[in-house]
């Protein structure tokens, strides 16, 4: 699985978690995190540890947040 595709599925795993209850949109590279996601500033925190636990690799919190 190409890195993109990793990070695809947790972002999807997240936004799916996040709408429980209603269907979530779809995840794509080009998703606005806020705008198209609806990850607040919250869900971006997660995000990133998830990014770290998961696979491996550290995010600039700054250019994410």
């Amino acid at each position: 699985m190409t890195p993109q595709n990793e990070l695809l599925d947790l972002l999807q795993e997240l936004v799916t978690e996040l709408h429980r209850g209603h269907r979530p949109p779809p995840v794509t590279l080009d998703s606005d995190l806020e705008r198209d996601l609806g990850i607040d500033s919250l869900g971006r925190v997660e995000l990133l540890m998830r990014i770290r636990e998961r696979l491996g690799r550290e995010v600039d919190e700054d250019a994410a947040l």
